[in-house]
């Protein structure tokens, strides 16, 4: 029982190490190894959930981090991706680890009540600029996959709503995003994460935002050819 601890604890090659080093194929090995005896691997999910929690706490304590919401939810989505990889490709899509990584990005996730907040200032630095230098609609669909899966973390989402609301309604005033096809394929996956109440106040806003507009449309419209008749008169 003690012989798998301590290769799993080794100081210099065991799983801490590995997974600090992105040794991959090295803890594929050792997942082969240790799936004979099952009971054996918790030990390696306990050692990845520790690991992806003090990497968390350090982006959560990085001063310069925490003054740059992009680079805040950017430092998690490296590391979401990094560990990821482990999963597929070292556990083979192992269910257990599966949880046990998203058990870890919860737990340090939502200790800081600014993570719903930074992802919506994410989500909305993307759409005032980041979708721009996106050439393809598989891109763009990419990028507002990654924020789903940070949003999927957070427990208390009426949080993240709540800013949502707010950043949407500044970009539809001031007319700053790239892309009202994006805005609507954020929402509707939003919608297929938390249901249709969840969003209907912000696809509220866009049908608010579209009647203006043609409102607007309408009252220019009448203006001009009420203006026209009233020159040539």
């Amino acid at each position: 029982d003690s012989h798998y601890k301590t290769l799993i604890h080794m100081e210099n090659s065991g799983c801490a190490w590995m997974f600090d080093h992105d040794k991959v194929s090295d803890l594929e090995r050792m997942y082969l190894l240790f799936s004979r005896v099952p009971q054996t691997l918790k030990e390696v999910q306990k050692v990845m959930m520790d690991r992806i929690c003090e990497a968390g706490r350090d982006i959560l304590n990085d001063p310069e981090k925490v003054k740059d919401p992009v680079s805040f939810i950017s430092a998690i989505l490296s590391l979401k991706h990094k560990y990821d990889q482990f999963v597929k490709d070292s556990f083979k899509e192992s269910k257990d680890f599966q949880l046990a990584l998203k058990q870890a990005f919860e737990s340090f996730l939502n200790k800081d009540t600014r993570t719903a907040q930074y992802l919506s200032l994410f989500v909305d630095d993307m759409f005032r600029k980041g979708l721009k230098g996106m050439s393809s609609d598989v891109e763009v669909d990419a990028s507002l996959e990654q924020v789903v899966t940070v949003f999927r973390f957070l427990q208390d989402k009426d949080v993240f709503e709540n800013f949502y609301k707010q950043h949407l309604a500044r970009r539809l005033l001031t007319g700053r995003s790239v892309s009202d096809e994006a805005e609507k394929s954020m929402i509707s996956k939003l919608k297929s994460e938390c249901g249709h109440q969840y969003t209907s106040k912000l696809e509220g806003m866009f049908q608010d935002m579209k009647l203006s507009e043609d409102l607007m449309k309408q009252y220019k419209n009448s203006f001009a050819s009420g203006g026209a008749g009233a020159s040539s008169a």
